[in-house]
This record gives C-alpha cells, structure tokens and sequence, in this order.
C-alpha cells in the first residue's frame, strides 16, 4: 500500500464538517432553483418576449466567459490567512442580495429598463458571485480533504442535503409563484422568504471547514492566464468533464424551466408542479450508494448508467400528457441522469488535476476547477436562450391566456424528447474517457516524483 493509500485510508470527516460542507451547497441550490424561474418571471411577468429573454440571459453567459478566465488567475495567486480559497465563501451574502434584486425588476417601466436591470443583477449574481464561489469549489474540496474515499462521502452527503432541501423548494416554489407571484411586489418577497435564511446559512462552509495547510497540501505556484491555458490545451480528460457538465446543465435548466410552462399549459395547473417536487424526496437515496458504486464500478461508468437510464425516463415522458402519476415515475428516472455529473463533478475535477500535474509537472487547479463552472455557466445559458428562441418562434406570448399547437408542442419537446438527444451525446462524448483506469498508475508516479525529489533535496541536490 502506498504512502497515498495509506494516508486516505487513515482520513475521516467529522460531522460538523460534513454539515458545513453541505451548509453552501445548500444555500446555492436554492438559489439556482429560484433562478432557474427567470424566463418564467421575464416572459409572465415583466412581459418581455421569449427571443429578448434568451438573448439577454446569453449575452450573461458571453461575459461569464471572462469572469471565468479571471477566477482561474485569481485562485491561483491569491492567498490570504484563511487559506487559498476559503476567504471566496463570504461571496455568498452579495450573492442573495443581487438575487433578491433580480426579482425586484420594475414591472411598470419600459421594456428597455427592465432588460437593461436583468441583465445587470443576473451578471452580478452569476457572472461574479456565484463564479468565485463554484469556481473554487474543487480546489476547496481538494484542499480541506485528501482522500478520494471521504471526498465521494462528502459529496454524496452533501447531494443528499441538497436534494432534500431542493425538493422543499420545488414544492414550495410553484404555489408562491401561482398565489404571491401574481401580486405587486410578490416575487421580491419570494425572493426575500428564501434569501434571508439562506445567505445566513450559506456561511457554514467558511465558518466550519479549514483548508489543510501542511507540506502535501501546499499553495500550487502562481500561474500566468497565457500559461495556464497552455497546460489546459493539453487536458483533454477536463473538457470532456467540462463538456459534461455543460450537457447535464443544460438538462437540468430544460427540465426546471420547461416543466414551469408545462404545467402552466399543457397540465392547465401551476400548482400541481410542486407535486414533482417530491422527487427531490426519492432521487437522493441514489447519492447514499454512490461511494458504493464508485469503488464497485467506477467513478465514470455512474455517469454512463445513470445517462442511459435518463434517456429512458425522457423518452417515455413524451407519451405521459397530463397523466401525473407517470410524469412522476419519468421525472425520476430522467432525472437521474444528470444526477451524478451535477453532484460528482468535482471527483472528476481533482482527477483532471492529477492528471495535468502528472503530465506538465504544473498544478493548475483554478483554471481546472473553473472549467466545470464554465460548463455549467454556458449550458444554462445555451438552455434559457434555447428556450426563450424556440418558444419565440412558435409565437409563445407569456400575457396569452392560451397558447397555439404549435406551442405547446416545443413545450413538450423541451421537457421530454430534446433531453433525451442532449443525454445521448453525452453518452458519446464520455465513450472515450479512461482516466478513473489510469489513476492508480497516475498517483504511483507522482509519489515516486515527490519522493526522489525529496531526497534530491535531503542530499544537496547532488546527483
């Protein structure tokens, strides 16, 4: 056994720090259900049209491409006494607060202003704050906790809180919006109800989680934006996570912005969305075997299955109608197929880490971990711009009590069969990817790396 394997056998989280772990998840899950309703709020609510809406929300994204860039350089050179990254968890606050601002767009004002405030709070809460905070997120994980073993335990803790706590939301969410949602001011309190308590609770992570700071958990050297892309172009494992993680992204904002008009129109009760909420109840009893499987069959093929087993629940949903029962059992199963990229992301990150040390002798992990974060960004975006397109050029009018065939046709389509294909293709694209084979040998190197350079140094550096 290696001096690794050693060291990660020996290693165990304490429950306080398995709650803070959890505790900014948390809070940003929340926020991205509430978020995930801003086409919704812009097209029912403000009155915008669903082409102006998708183009806005792309446009966010287009600037979070810099914002990435610039987090990367950041996490890599920055440190303060709390650590290397630990300091960017205070980003939740301003998070909640631009949030909250969001939805607080004036509805009597002119189609301009109110284009010009979401496009403004939007980039704030997801093109800065909640980019410092993601883009982070593997860097942290890799630093507060050495052993891929309680690493795959925290995670799936901390799905399993999130997922709990997100069903709450989506079942609470739909009835706010159907009965407060509809008055003047409603969505600020909306926002507020859920922002309060959240910004308070997001600071758990900071509160109760250190950055281990000894020889083996040094700060990576400073790397230069030009270099660090450099080391990236070489990565290929990363831009298949990257890639990923974009297509499960874009599932995910399919599923929650479609299903709102899905329910509104085709279903004919908004309400009742809250009903698929309780999935969030089932779905995180697959996070508890997730550490199982992991060691039974592998990081990625978790991946594999959970895709084929989605594109499944995807494809029957096409036939369920307004049958809800059967929009439950396939909400289930499709939703499970982005579940473990959306949730295990960061395994697969510090293996991409690993990897690019073992093959360039740098340690970029904050260009790494933004790329996931990236992914994310872009795949969102690509979705709410999709959706306010498709729904544009069908003639979707979000002040119309009722809608054409032909609208509710995409509606269907964007929350069944189009997951589906985007399911596939990422079925396609992990065909190739190998690197949870290679790791053992990967990590064998590096230590003997380490090792001879240490006693390289114990010597004198004589040769």
């Amino acid at each position: 056994m290696t001096k690794v394997e050693k060291t990660e056998k020996k290693e165990k989280a304490g429950f306080l720090q398995q709650i803070g772990w959890s505790s900014r998840a948390l809070s940003i899950s929340v926020n991205v259900v509430l978020t995930m309703q801003i086409t919704y709020f812009c097209t029912n609510v403000l009155g915008m049209s669903p082409i102006l809406t998708g183009t806005i929300l792309l446009a966010t994204r287009i600037f979070d491409g810099f914002t990435d860039l610039a987090a990367g350089a950041l996490i890599n050179k920055v440190r303060t006494r709390f650590g290397l990254v630990r300091h960017y968890e205070i980003c939740i606050i301003p998070l909640w607060i631009s949030t909250v601002l969001l939805f607080s767009a004036p509805v009597a004002m002119s189609i301009t202003v109110k284009a010009v405030w979401v496009f403004l709070f939007y980039s704030l809460a997801n093109a800065v704050f909640a980019t410092m905070l993601n883009s982070s997120d593997a860097v942290y994980l890799s630093r507060a906790f050495s052993s891929q073993v309680v690493r795959s335990k925290i995670l799936s803790i901390n799905g399993l809180i999130i997922m709990l706590f997100s069903a709450a939301v989506s079942m609470t969410l739909p009835r706010l919006m159907a009965t407060m949602g509809t008055t003047e001011g409603g969505w600020t309190k909306i926002a507020l109800l859920f922002g309060v308590p959240m910004g308070i609770i997001g600071l758990g992570r900071f509160l109760l989680v250190k950055e281990i700071d000894d020889t083996e958990m040094k700060v990576p050297e400073p790397v230069k934006i030009t270099e660090g892309l450099r080391v990236l172009a070489g990565n290929k494992y990363v831009f298949m996570v990257a890639v990923t993680s974009l297509l499960c992204q874009v599932i995910s904002t399919l599923y929650s912005t479609s299903g709102t008009y899905y329910f509104q129109y085709i279903v004919g009760d908004l309400s009742s969305l809250g009903i698929l909420g309780m999935l969030g109840l089932i779905a995180p009893i697959f996070m508890l075997f997730f550490p199982a499987l992991l060691r039974k069959i592998g990081a990625i093929n978790i991946v594999r299955w959970a895709a084929v087993i989605g594109i499944i629940g995807y494809g029957v949903k096409i036939f369920a109608g307004t049958n809800i029962p059967l929009l439950l059992i396939t909400g289930l199963l499709g939703s499970l197929g982005a579940l473990p990229m959306s949730f295990m992301v960061n395994i697969y990150l510090i293996d991409c880490m690993t990897y690019g040390e073992w093959k360039t002798g740098k340690r970029t992990d904050g260009f790494i971990s933004v790329m996931a974060q990236f992914g994310n960004k872009v795949g969102q975006g690509l979705a709410s711009a999709g959706i306010g397109i498709l729904m544009g050029v069908v003639g979707f009018d979000g002040m119309a009590a009722v809608q054409s065939d032909a609208v509710k046709n995409m509606i269907i389509g964007l929350y069944s069969w189009i997951p589906a294909i985007v399911l596939v293709v990422m079925l396609l694209i992990l065909a190739k990817y190998d690197l949870d084979k290679r790791m053992p040998q990967i990590k064998q190197e590096l230590e003997a790396r380490k090792a001879a350079l240490a006693a390289q140094e114990g010597s004198g550096g004589i040769q």
